[in-house]
C-alpha cells in the first residue's frame, strides 16, 4: 500500500511444555506447540513462522505427510494444515467432537494409497476419537468415538500389524495410561484392533489385549516394524522405566501349547485379565484377528533414567547405499532427569539392550526433558525441556557414540511484556513473565557454500530470576547497562560484562563502543540469592577437600564460569554463563513495579509500580543515574501508570494511566528536578495502555482500550496540550509508537510521520499523517499471518539505523517479532 511493505524478519517464541508437542518432518521442517500458535522451525535457515488459528494452548502436533499437519489444542478443536503453492500454511479442516482439552493424536497414512490417513485423538474428556479420510483431497469422517473406562488416556500409538495373507494393512490402535486402581492407576497398555461396522461400513475398534507391567502413568508410547516383519511397542512411564513388546505371528499350536502352560498351578496365579485372548506366562497373549494368530509378548525393559521418562522415538528409516530400505533397531528417550539417552541390542550380549549414548546433563535452576525427536535422517537428535527450549546435537561422524551440541532457536515460555533497542541499534532487550530477560543480535552465520548470512539469534540472557519479570529499558549514555522491574518492590540496574561485548561481537561481526574501563568477565547467581554477582577471574578450582560424615547432602552447586565463544550459546550456557552482574538495586516503590523508561541523556530514570487502589502508590519516582539516588516523586495519577516516555529533548515527561487521564512533567531550570504542567482528565472512555512522543517532540500519541489512537500538540509556552485528532479501530489499541524519522510516502511531496499501532487482538497497523492537516491514514497492515495473536504489549523501533526502519514487537502470546519497513 504506498509503496509501503512490512517483512517479518525474526520470531522467537519457545515450546510449550508438553511431551508431544513436537513433530519432525522428513522435509526437516520441525513443527511445535508455542502458545497458541504452531510453530515452524526450519534448520537450514535457522528461522521460525508461525501458524496462528487455535484460540488456547497448542497440546500435539504431528506431520501427516511433507506439507501437512495436524495439531490439536486446549480450545477442544483439531486443525488439519496444509502447504498451499506459494509456500504457506493455512486450515484446510477443523475437526471437532471433544468437549475438553486435546491430549494427544496420532496419525497413520496408508502406504501406496493417495493419502489415505487414519487418525486417532485423545481429549481429556475421557473420550477417544478416531477419523479416517480415503485420499489426501478427502475430508476426514468421524468412525467412532467412544468413552474411556476410568481415567483419561495421556498418549495413543498407531501402526499396522505384522503383515499375513490376510491381513495386509490392519492398523493397531494402542491407548496408554488407561485404567487400573490405587498406585497402578494410569499404567496399563491396551491393544485395540478394527473391525468393520456392516450397518455403515464405519472402522469400529474394539479392545484385544491389556499389556500390563508399568507401576506408574504411562507418558509415550511408539511403535515401529523391525527389519524381520515383527512390531515393536515402545513405551515409556513415571516408574522410570522403558518397556519394548513385541507383536507378531502366531499359530493355534503355539496358543494351545500356552494354555496348558497356564493351566498349571502357578502360572495361573500368576495370569492376567484380560479380553479376547490368552495369557501365555506373565507376559505374553495370544490373539486372532480374523484367520491370522498373533501374540503380543514383553521383549525388554530398559533401566538408565533416574525420573520419569517423558518420551520415547524410534530412528527413522534409513536407505541404504544399494537403495533398500532398512529400519535401525534404535531408540531415543528423554527424561525429568534432564538427560537423553540411545538405546540399541548389543549383537554380542544376546540382544540386551544397552544406552549407548547418553547427552543432557545441564547444570543451572531448570528440570528435564519433555521429550526427544530424531532428525529425519538420524544424523542429529533434539530435545525440548521444562523452560521452552530446544538442545540440539549432532553425531560425530569421526568419534564413535559422541554426539556435539549445535546451536539451535529460542524463545520465551511466558507472556513477553516488554521489549527495547540498545540506542546502537546493534541489539535489543526482552522482558518476560518467564522470569528471564534475554538479548537479541544478529549472527553472521556461514551456510553449506560458504556464504554468510545475517539472521537475529538469542545472544545472551543477562537476567534469570525468581520472580516474573514485568518491564525493562536500556539506560541511555550508559554503555550496555539495562533496568528491569519484577514481581517485587525494587527495581534492579545491571551492566554488561566483558565476556558479553566479546561474544556480541564475535557472534555478530560488528565493533561496539565501550566507555566503561573496568567490566567483570562475568556473573553469577549465589545458590539461595537473586542477585548476580559479578566474576573477576576465572581460578583455578579449589582442591577437592576431604569430606566429612553426610557433608555431601549440603555441597553448593558450584557457579558456572563466563564463556567466551565465536557462535551463538547453547542453551545450557544460556541458562547460566551469559548473566551480567547486578551493579544496583533501586528502593522506595512500596509495591510491584510496572512500568521503567530512561531520558534520552541517560541522566534520569522514571519508574512506577501497580497501585489498584492506593493513590499513594502510584506516583512516579525520578532517579539519577549518577548517584542512583531518588531526585523525584511525581504525584498526579490515582490508579496505575501504564506507561512512561520521556521527550525527545528530555525536557517533558509524559504519563499515561489506568485512571484514563495522561500528565505532563516539565524539567525545572535544565536540572534533575520536574514539576506537574498538566494533567489532561478523562484524555480517553477506557485505560490509557500506552503514549509516545514523536521524533521532533511536536507531537504525542495516546492509545487507548475504547479503540482509538489519540495524537496531541503541545503549547511550549503555555504546556497546555491540544487535541490535534484522533483514529479508531474495531479493538482496544495497547501499543503505539512513532518512527524515529519522518517519511516521505509515495505520490506526497510533504514528509510525514509514522505511527505503529499494536491491538488488543495482536494485529498491527501503521499509520502515518502530515503536520498540517488533521488527516490519519493507515499505510500498512502487517499480514494476519505475521502478526501476534493475542495482546500487543509493546512496540519499539530501532534508533540509529539508516538503512530501513526495523521495529519489535513483544506480546502476552509468548512471541517477540523483528519487521522491517521498507518505504519506496
Amino acid at each position: 500500500f504506498l509503496g509501503m511493505q512490512g517483512d517479518l524478519r525474526f520470531v522467537s517464541v519457545g515450546c510449550n511444555r508438553l511431551g508431544n508437542c513436537a513433530s519432525w518432518a522428513s522435509s526437516g521442517l520441525l513443527a511445535y506447540g508455542a502458545g497458541n500458535f504452531v510453530a515452524l522451525y526450519d534448520r537450514e535457515t535457522q528461522s521460525v513462522r508461525t501458524l496462528r488459528g487455535h484460540k488456547d494452548r497448542v497440546n500435539c502436533v504431528t506431520w501427516i505427510s511433507d506439507n501437512e499437519l495436524v495439531s490439536g489444542s486446549t480450545d477442544t478443536t483439531l486443525f488439519v494444515w496444509k502447504r498451499d503453492e506459494n509456500g504457506l500454511y493455512g486450515v484446510s479442516g477443523k475437526l471437532q467432537v471433544h468437549k475438553a482439552s486435546i491430549t494427544s493424536l496420532a496419525a497413520l497414512t496408508y502406504p501406496n494409497s493417495n493419502g489415505k490417513t487414519l487418525l486417532v485423538v485423545t481429549s481429556a474428556d475421557r473420550t477417544v476419537s478416531i477419523w479416517l479420510r480415503s485420499s489426501k483431497d478427502a475430508d476426514f469422517e468421524l468412525q467412532q468415538h467412544e468413552p474411556l473406562v476410568g481415567e483419561a488416556v495421556e498418549c495413543c500409538a498407531l501402526h499396522f500389524l505384522p503383515a499375513t495373507e490376510t491381513n495386509k494393512e490392519t492398523p493397531l490402535l494402542a491407548l496408554g495410561g488407561v485404567g487400573g486402581a490405587g498406585s497402578c492407576r494410569g499404567s496399563e497398555i491396551i491393544l485395540f484392533l478394527p473391525s468393520i461396522n456392516a450397518e455403515d461400513n464405519k472402522l469400529n475398534f474394539q479392545r484385544i489385549v491389556t499389556l500390563k507391567g508399568h507401576e506408574d502413568w504411562i507418558r509415550c508410547l511408539s511403535f515401529v516394524t523391525s527389519d524381520d516383519g515383527s512390531v515393536l511397542l515402545a513405551s515409556s512411564a513415571q516408574d522410570n522405566f522403558i518397556r519394548l513388546w513385541k507383536v507378531e505371528t502366531s499359530s493355534e499350536d503355539q496358543s494351545k501349547k500356552e494354555k496348558e502352560k497356564a493351566d498349571d498351578i502357578f502360572a495361573s496365579l500368576a495370569m492376567l485379565d484380560s479380553i479376547h485372548s490368552t495369557s501365555m506366562s506373565q507376559q505374553g497373549h495370544t490373539f486372532k484377528h480374523q484367520e491370522d494368530w498373533f501374540s503380543a509378548i514383553l521383549e525388554s525393559v530398559l533401566y538408565g533414567h533416574e525420573d520419569w521418562v517423558y518420551s520415547v522415538y524410534w530412528h527413522p528409516v534409513i536407505t541404504k547405499e544399494d537403495g533398500t530400505k532398512s529400519q535401525p533397531l534404535c531408540l531415543l528417550s528423554a527424561s525429568m532427569d534432564k538427560t537423553m539417552m540411545v538405546w540399541r541390542p548389543q549383537e554380542e550380549e544376546n540382544g540386551i539392550w544397552i544406552n549407548e549414548v547418553r547427552v543432557g546433563e545441564l547444570g543451572g535452576n531448570t528440570l528435564g526433558f519433555y521429550g526427544g525427536l530424531f532428525s529425519p535422517d538420524g544424523s542429529q537428535i533434539l530435545a525440548h525441556g521444562y523452560n521452552g527450549a530446544f538442545h540440539l546435537w549432532e553425531r560425530n561422524n569421526s568419534v564413535e557414540h559422541q554426539w556435539d551440541p549445535l546451536p539451535t532457536v529460542s524463545g520465551h515460555f511466558g507472556p513477553v511484556n516488554d521489549c527495547d533497542w540498545h540506542s546502537s541499534g546493534e541489539y535489543f532487550l526482552s522482558i518476560s513473565q518467564d522470569q528471564t530477560a534475554r538479548i537479541f543480535s544478529t549472527w553472521n552465520r556461514p551456510d553449506s557454500s560458504g556464504t554468510c548470512s545475517e539472521i537475529f539469534t538469542e545472544v545472551s540472557r543477562p537476567q534469570i530470576h525468581g520472580y516474573d519479570l514485568e518491564c525493562g529499558c536500556f539506560i541511555n549514555g550508559k554503555s550496555h547497562s539495562f533496568v528491569t522491574g519484577a514481581e517485587e518492590k525494587i527495581f534492579r540496574v545491571f551492566d554488561a560484562p566483558k565476556s558479553f561485548l566479546h561474544n556480541l561481537e564475535s557472534i555478530s561481526g560488528k565493533k561496539l563502543e565501550d566507555s566503561s574501563t573496568e567490566r567483570p568477565l562475568g556473573a553469577n547467581v549465589p545458590s539461595l540469592g537473586l542477585s548476580n554477582k559479578p566474576v573477576f577471574t576465572i581460578e583455578d578450582k579449589p582442591a577437592e577437600e576431604p569430606k566429612k560424615d553426610g557433608s555431601e547432602l549440603f555441597e553448593p552447586v558450584k557457579p558456572a564460569d563466563p564463556v567466551f565463544i565465536t557462535r551463538p550459546p547453547f542453551e545450557e550456557e544460556l541458562l547460566q554463563s551469559t548473566l551480567w552482574p547486578e551493579i544496583q538495586k533501586l528502593y522506595g516503590h512500596g509495591n510491584y513495579t510496572f512500568c521503567v523508561t530512561s531520558s534520552p541523556s541517560g541522566d534520569l530514570l522514571a519508574t512506577a509500580v501497580r497501585a489498584k487502589s492506593d493513590p499513594e502508590q502510584a506516583t512516579i519516582r525520578l532517579w539519577d543515574t549518577n548517584t542512583w539516588k531518588e531526585v523525584a516523586n511525581l504525584r498526579a495519577h490515582k490508579l496505575t501508570v501504564t506507561q512512561l516516555r520521556f521527550s525527545n529533548s528530555g525536557e517533558y515527561l509524559l504519563s499515561s494511566g489506568r485512571d484514563r487521564q495522561f500528565s505532563l512533567f516539565k524539567r525545572v531550570g535544565g536540572e534533575t528536578k520536574f514539576e506537574l504542567a498538566h494533567v489532561q482528565a478523562k484524555a480517553h472512555d477506557r485505560i490509557i495502555w500506552s503514549c509516545d512522543w514523536s521524533s521532533d517532540d511536536k507531537f504525542f500519541i495516546t492509545g487507548s482500550r475504547d479503540k482509538s489512537c489519540k495524537v496531541w500538540t503541545l503549547d511550549t509556552s503555555s504546556n497546555v496540550p491540544t487535541l490535534f485528532g484522533k483514529f479508531a479501530f474495531k479493538t482496544g489499541v495497547t501499543a503505539v509508537a512513532f518512527a524515529p524519522t519522518l517519511v516521505r510516502l509515495e505520490g506526497s511531496d510533504e514528509y510525514s510521520y509514522l505511527v505503529a499501532v499494536g491491538l488488543e487482538t495482536g494485529l498491527m497497523q501503521l499509520w502515518a499523517f502530515t503536520a498540517a492537516t488533521a488527516s490519519f491514514a493507515c499505510v500498512l497492515e502487517l499480514p494476519v499471518h505475521d502478526c501476534h495473536c493475542s495482546m500487543v504489549k509493546k512496540i519499539c523501533w530501532q534508533k540509529n539505523k539508516a538503512e530501513a526502519l526495523q521495529l519489535i514487537s513483544c506480546s502476552s502470546d509468548h512471541s517477540v517479532r523483528l519487521f522491517s519497513v521498507k518505504i519506496n
